[in-house]
């Protein structure tokens, strides 16, 4: 939430950066450089552990066809929203 007041406070207004690129507010904010992964990445996971594995900020997102909203929807998400990813967790037996 406080990246999210910043960002807008850069902006001048909440309403500039509704539907904004998490990958631009955390460049714009840190002056990191950013990488977008894909879902259908190969490399997925191993991109996101290594990137966690040395505390790199981490969001996600996921766009919304009527489809994907209502199993959005299911998970307690929504559509064209970024959320920070807190942390990455190997579960069960891989």
């Amino acid at each position: 939430m406080l990246l999210e007041k910043a960002w807008a406070k850069v902006h001048k207004s909440y309403e500039r950066i509704e539907s904004g690129y998490a990958e631009n507010v955390l460049r714009d904010l840190t002056g990191a450089s950013t990488k977008v992964l894909s879902h259908d990445d190969p490399e997925l996971w191993d991109n996101m552990w290594d990137a966690h594995t040395k505390g790199f900020l981490i969001a996600a997102s996921a766009g919304s066809t009527k489809a994907s909203k209502e199993l959005l929807e299911e998970m307690g998400l929504i559509g064209y929203h970024s959320y920070g990813v807190l942390d990455i967790a190997i579960i069960g037996d891989n």
